[in-house]
């Protein structure tokens, strides 16, 4: 008789933290009063963390190391994002 092996389904990423959302969202605000070049550099800040955040889309399709690499790219572009805005939220 055969075995068979039941692989448990690996668990899905977690969702964006409140955090990411609420920097994104005051930088948004921010932007309004924010010089031309500096409104642009927050535009491919918030860019680039949204599109490392789609990893999240791809679930379970991810390798181990794939996951790895998009936190960790998620987690450079939250950081850029929260360097480049920050002289606009004080």
């Amino acid at each position: 008789m055969l075995a068979t092996q039941v692989a448990a389904a690996p668990l899905p990423p977690p969702p964006p933290s409140g955090n990411t959302i609420a920097l994104l969202e005051q930088c948004s605000a921010a932007m309004p009063r924010a010089h031309p070049w500096r409104a642009r550099q927050l535009r491919r800040a918030m860019f680039r963390l949204q599109v490392s955040m789609s990893y999240r889309a791809a679930g379970a399709r991810l390798s181990p190391a794939e996951r790895r690499s998009a936190m960790a790219a998620e987690r450079d572009s939250y950081n850029l994002l929260l360097e480049t805005c920050r002289p606009l939220l004080t």
